[in-house]
């Protein structure tokens, strides 16, 4: 159906409105509010780092760090030995676990994934870390401070035992105790 609006006048010959949503904005009092769904129940972190884990391992990265946030923002850092991690590995890897959380009855669309590769200051958590970057300088923090310093620099020989063996300053080597420190990460 046609209308047409008389010369001069800017309101059709039967006092409609002319283009009712022809992007004009009703004024904020005006406005009607929004309902929102009230959110979802935060999921059990151990149940998200689970399924992280297990999809991680699915597609051979190993997850080094893992943090989940009240924003529901899931920061995962992962390796791969010996082959580098790339863009298309992440991809991946996100796709899996937005399907992992789905097939679990969580929303994937509720979680920001941020996936990280370690960089140069990556954290030595297993013995196989630990003999790969043997001869590396590590960064130790400790779990009390010893001489005013929380950390302490030395050079990492490999492991003893499982422990890491590292030559502090002086020289000398050192098994260090897993009450001692908190994380050893690379240096350099």
């Amino acid at each position: 159906m046609r209308r047409s609006i008389e010369r001069g006048s800017s309101l059709p010959p039967s006092g409609e409105k002319p283009y009712p949503d022809a992007g004009m904005k009703p004024h904020p009092r005006n406005r009607k509010p929004v309902r929102k769904e009230a959110p979802q129940q935060a999921p059990d972190a151990s149940l998200v780092f689970a399924l992280a884990e297990e999809v991680a391992g699915a597609h051979g990265v190993e997850v080094l760090e893992r943090s989940l946030t009240s924003s529901w923002a899931l920061r995962l850092v992962l390796d791969r030995d010996p082959d580098p991690i790339n863009a298309g590995l992440l991809t991946r890897v996100i796709r899996s676990l937005r399907e992992a959380l789905a097939a679990r009855g969580l929303d994937p669309g509720l979680f920001a994934i941020e996936l990280e590769s370690p960089g140069a200051r990556r954290l030595l958590k297993t013995p196989r870390h630990l003999e790969r970057f043997a001869g590396r300088q590590v960064r130790v923090r400790l779990t009390r401070p010893r001489d005013g310093r929380s950390s302490i620099l030395a050079r990492l020989l490999g492991a003893r035992d499982g422990r890491p063996l590292v030559a502090v300053e002086d020289g000398s080597e050192r098994v260090l105790e897993p009450g001692e420190f908190t994380e050893i990460r690379l240096a350099e």
